[in-house]
């Protein structure tokens, strides 16, 4: 959890200096990025689809550039796209080749209590609420690993899930520097307190020592 815990703090912190960065000179990146038209668009889904594949990455600091050169819808939307796309991949390789994974790659699988957090109840609705608070490359493997939730859902709650997240970052890259940190702080602040609440009820409805 500390090593998960540093990496999403590098990657905020990297936001927020590209931000700030890329607000400094718009016109210069948003020629740069435009002049290679489509194939800029598919490097940026590339990145998008590989943060969520490989563990411990990021491409959340690439949002202000997408912002400044296609604006935040069109930067919100090609998140969604490299998002799920990398979520599919994820999940899949977790059903198919979970324990292989487990053995070779532990850190992929450093949630065992995902399951629990998500409960059995309500499936949809709490996977649909961690992935709009907290959308980590390591829970759509953890979900196919840990759980039973079937793909349709899981693909639902995904999309659902990821789609605040990605115009968030993308409208939030727009913001001043102060404002920026504000609102990636609240988004935090957010997950923090659901998980909170929901080890709690886990731990009131199972006796289990979870926390």
């Amino acid at each position: 959890y500390e090593t998960i815990t540093a990496g999403a703090i590098v990657a905020v912190a990297l936001f927020i200096l590209v931000a700030f960065l890329v607000n400094e000179n718009k016109e210069a990146v948003s020629s740069f990025v435009s002049a290679g038209g489509w194939l800029s668009v598919s490097i940026y889904v590339f990145f998008g689809i590989l943060a969520i594949v490989v563990p411990l990455t990021t491409n959340i600091f690439l949002i202000p550039i997408g912002t400044v050169t296609w604006g935040p819808v069109v930067t919100g939307l090609l998140n969604i796209l490299g998002w799920t796309l990398g979520s599919i991949i994820a999940f899949l390789l977790a059903r198919k080749f979970g324990e292989r994974l487990h053995s070779k790659f532990p850190k992929l699988f450093e949630f065992p209590i995902v399951e629990k957090i998500i409960g059995t109840k309500y499936p949809l609705l709490t996977l649909i609420f961690i992935r709009m608070s907290f959308p980590v490359d390591i829970v759509s493997y953890a979900v196919g690993f840990f759980t039973k939730i079937k793909f349709p859902t899981y693909l639902l709650a995904t999309v659902i899930g990821i789609i605040p997240f990605a115009f968030f970052y993308a409208y939030a890259s727009e913001l001043s520097f102060s404002a920026a940190i504000s609102f990636v702080a609240g988004a935090l602040v957010l997950f923090s307190v659901f998980v909170f609440i929901r080890l709690i009820w886990i731990k009131k409805e199972t006796g289990d020592h979870i926390m």
